[in-house]
């Protein structure tokens, strides 16, 4: 599958700020972040014929995002005992910066910006 946004289309978005991720790299990044807003969105992104202006900016705040976080440990506990696991503040930090990205183009499940 293709990255819902390209280099140039990050390019444009950063409206001359400089960018945190590297051009040569943005690819990688803008896929993962593909792959995220298709699970966010249970593949109703991926069904659009083109990527809306909101997508191709979910994309690219997204993977800048990913950057960001990259090599960081997502799990704050683990308990054997109890077969329960905890999670830090990066994994709800993402899916919110998605929900708010996202919020008004209808492709979110409704349950998700509860």
């Amino acid at each position: 599958m293709a990255a819902f946004a390209t280099v140039d289309d990050y390019q444009e978005w950063l409206s001359g700020r400089e960018g945190t991720i590297p051009l040569a790299e943005f690819d990688f990044w803008a896929k993962r972040a593909t792959e995220e807003i298709n699970a966010v969105t249970f593949g109703h992104a991926g069904e659009l014929e083109e990527p809306t202006e909101a997508v191709i900016s979910a994309t690219c705040e997204y993977a800048e995002f990913l950057l960001a976080t990259h090599g960081r440990e997502n799990i704050a506990s683990i308990s054997v005992t109890g077969h329960s696991i905890s999670f830090d503040r990066q994994s709800k930090d993402g899916v919110n910066m998605l929900r708010r990205l996202l919020a008004n183009t209808g492709l979110l499940y409704k349950g998700a910006c509860d």
